[in-house]
């Protein structure tokens, strides 16, 4: 499948879900792409997709199984087994692979969607498209391409409203050490490297604007006030692994 054939199948999916009152969002690469139109040319130059990612609820799991049936996606029911609120699922046909997260991203870090899904369509909100992101402790050169791309068209701003909702992010990393530290670790290494973008984005006043809004996210962080939990755990630091292992299981 090439990336027009993925992005129209999430389109078909999410739709066919909410035609059945079920809500699905795209997130991962696709999600990406999706909202950064003015970028999408470079972000396709830079990142081939290759899988359909979702969240959605767990109220509809028996229902998402048949609609992705619907369109020749299968599950293999053991492989869920050792998955934490995650289903994959096979396209035999294309060979794409589907990953269904329930309720919450659970990998290096926890995200939690709880009344958030419905923020946002066809994709999850952006600051939760941007922490899906700075959450991986073993980042990849994609994955910091996404947070430039996302960066560069997108501002910071109070809401969800077609902008990456900074008080939210604050509000998140103040409660919680070993997600502030990844996540702002990550946004350091995404400063770093993007010197190495300046070509692609073919315009200087993106990098400089992606330096600025990195800036300001950790900025922002950094002076929220902390929870007592937060506290407790920064004491202890590195010193003890902060950070969940990921299942990266396929068949």
């Amino acid at each position: 499948m090439i990336d027009s054939d993925f992005l129209s199948e999430a389109s078909r999916i999410v739709g066919a879900g909410e035609e059945r009152g079920i809500i699905l969002r795209l997130m991962g690469a696709s999600a990406v792409r999706l909202h950064c139109p003015k970028f999408a040319q470079i972000h396709g130059k830079m990142r081939r997709l290759t899988d359909l990612d979702f969240a959605t609820y767990g109220k509809w799991n028996d229902q998402i199984v048949k609609l992705f049936e619907e369109f020749h996606y299968h599950t293999r029911p053991m492989l869920q087994i050792v998955l934490r609120g995650r289903s994959i699922f096979l396209n035999e046909t294309t060979g794409a692979h589907a990953d269904i997260f329930t309720d919450r991203l659970s990998m290096s870090h926890t995200i939690e969607f709880r009344n958030r899904l419905e923020v946002d369509r066809p994709t999850i909100p952006l600051i939760e498209l941007l922490l899906e992101k700075l959450q991986i402790v073993r980042i990849t050169e994609k994955d910091i391409m996404d947070i430039v791309i996302l960066l560069a068209e997108h501002g910071l701003g109070p809401d969800d409203n077609d902008r990456i909702n900074s008080p939210y992010f604050t509000q998140l990393l103040c409660d919680d050490w070993p997600l502030y530290y990844t996540a702002t670790t990550n946004l350091e290494k995404t400063r770093i490297m993007l010197k190495n973008y300046a070509s692609l984005l073919e315009d200087q006043g993106s990098v400089r604007t992606v330096e600025e809004r990195i800036a300001d996210l950790i900025d922002a962080a950094s002076k929220k006030p902390k929870t007592l939990r937060w506290k407790m755990r920064a004491r202890v630091g590195t010193r003890r692994k902060w950070y969940n292992d990921v299942d990266e299981a396929r068949e």
